[in-house]
């Protein structure tokens, strides 16, 4: 499945401090995802999802998180122009506010990744 995606990256070490600070992890210490994720729409007034991306190389697998306004899971050929394409609400920037990324607003595309998404009634959407 191909996996494109258009958000913030955030480092593991950010992520998993903010869930821990913010009550979201389980009686096991899981992230509680969903939690998380409504709890970011209600402050952002945007749809966000959470994609772990896995990047390939020959000895080494590296993951890395986002926290997305937009995603699109298939097995079709993606079009950048219509990646660059996708307007990204004024809102969605508020989440550079509320959790610290890593950089910029980013525009990705990857062959092996992870997604969570849910709607406000905890409901998954993929």
């Amino acid at each position: 499945m191909i996996i494109a995606a258009i958000g913030y990256e955030v480092s593991s070490d950010v992520l998993n401090n903010y869930l821990f600070e913010h009550d979201m992890l389980s009686n096991m210490g899981l992230p509680i995802y969903r939690k998380l994720l409504i709890h970011l729409e209600s402050e952002t007034s945007t749809m966000v999802h959470l994609v772990n991306l896995d990047d390939e190389s020959e000895s080494t697998t590296t993951r890395h998180t986002f926290l997305c306004c937009y995603m699109e899971c298939n097995n079709r050929i993606h079009d950048c122009d219509d990646i660059q394409a996708v307007v990204v609400p004024n809102a969605f920037t508020r989440i550079q506010e509320i959790i610290q990324t890593k950089g910029v607003l980013r525009r990705v595309v990857a062959s092996k990744g992870i997604v969570y998404s849910y709607d406000s009634d905890g409901q998954s959407r993929v």
